[in-house]
């Protein structure tokens, strides 16, 4: 926990004992200045608590009051009053001096030329600091408060109204915050830089790329013309036109679709139905089936559901059989054709029409 530099803690005081802002409640007052908490008692009544300073000063320590009668503590923000209480370096005049060290003189002072270290806020300390509007980091001046205790950043301080009477502005938390060190607003877009609070971080805000808004692009209307090669989802060109289809790695383009068990049994039932009913339409010729139809191959159990290389395998089987039934009736057609044609030497004496005409004259 780093300690106030001298150089700022000379500027937070309070406007009515003169100490350090290093004992809370801090308490604003209408011209701005700050009341610590030994004087809540002191003072107007309408009085702004600011929470953004005391959690702020939660981060640092601070010396104790006695600084100047040569007390080295350095006691966190929420210890004070509990040190300040059994203080080996108190008087009892303090209750009537503002001063202690008008009555034992002393030459100690503070550094004001030291240099002053920037420290990088803590995510938990930052969610402190942030506008009650915009929910922004109060990284840049001027800091508001409100008469609740909330704050509003410089962005929201230039863009809506602020009435003297319901905002004040907080002097000293810009002077304490002056130190640290902030992190951009867009930084869950992906922005890693850092600044110190003032301007520079709001110039790299209003430049910042990852604060730039884009335009989305609208989709084509149907009445714009669709340029030659354009490709749109789920469409694909073939021969004869365009297809809707959905192409999966698993799966080869055009690939018929799978059947069940059941289904590719149903369909071996009805392709036997079919064929008995075929091969009896044919056997209609006068002719005894059994004589010219070969010996009829082994039927397909039904009952155990066949796989998908099974019922391939037996496609091929019943349409080579089928092709070759089918040729053998044929021949037997044709040559029972042949068999029932009339004898061509026998000829059919019909009588001859004799030509009539009627201009033609009588002999």
């Amino acid at each position: 926990m780093p300690a106030v530099p001298e150089a700022v803690l000379d500027n937070l005081r309070c406007v009515n004992c003169k100490q350090w802002l290093s004992y809370g409640p801090i308490r604003l007052l209408p011209n701005g200045g700050s009341i610590c908490g030994r004087c809540v008692y002191v003072g107007p009544k309408d009085q702004y608590r600011h929470f953004a300073f005391e959690a702020l000063a939660c981060y640092f320590k601070f010396p104790c009051k006695y600084w100047e009668n040569y007390c080295k503590e350095l006691i966190p923000f929420k210890k004070v009053p509990e040190h300040e209480e059994k203080c080996d370096y108190g008087s009892g005049c303090s209750i009537f001096c503002s001063h202690p060290s008008v009555l034992c003189k002393s030459n100690r002072k503070l550094n004001l030329d030291a240099v002053v270290k920037l420290e990088l806020i803590p995510d938990e300390v930052l969610e402190y600091l942030r506008c009650s509007n915009c929910a922004g980091y109060l990284s840049c001046a001027p800091v508001y408060v409100c008469r609740d205790g909330t704050s509003i950043c410089h962005r929201c301080s230039s863009q809506i109204p602020l009435p003297s009477r319901e905002f004040i502005r907080d002097l000293c938390f810009e002077i304490f915050v002056g130190v640290m060190i902030f992190p951009c607003i867009f930084r869950y877009r992906g922005c890693i830089q850092m600044y110190k609070f003032g301007d520079e971080m709001m110039e790299h805000e209003i430049d910042c790329p990852y604060g730039q808004t884009y335009i989305k692009e609208q989709r084509r209307s149907k009445q714009e013309p669709i340029e030659k090669n354009y490709k749109e989802k789920g469409v694909i060109k073939t021969i004869s036109g365009h297809i809707y289809a959905t192409l999966t790695p698993n799966a080869p383009l055009f690939s018929l679709s799978g059947m069940s068990n059941q289904n590719q049994s149903m369909f071996l039932d009805e392709f036997e139905r079919h064929r008995d009913n075929l091969a009896s339409k044919w056997g209609q010729t006068g002719y005894a089936e059994e004589q010219y139809l070969p010996e009829k191959r082994d039927t397909v159990s039904t009952h155990s559901p066949p796989t998908r290389h099974d019922s391939i395998y037996s496609n091929q089987l019943m349409n080579t059989q089928l092709i070759d039934e089918l040729k053998v009736r044929q021949q037997i057609r044709d040559s029972f054709r042949q068999h029932q044609q009339p004898n061509t030497s026998y000829v059919q004496n019909q009588p001859q029409k004799m030509k009539y005409n009627v201009y033609s004259r009588n002999s």
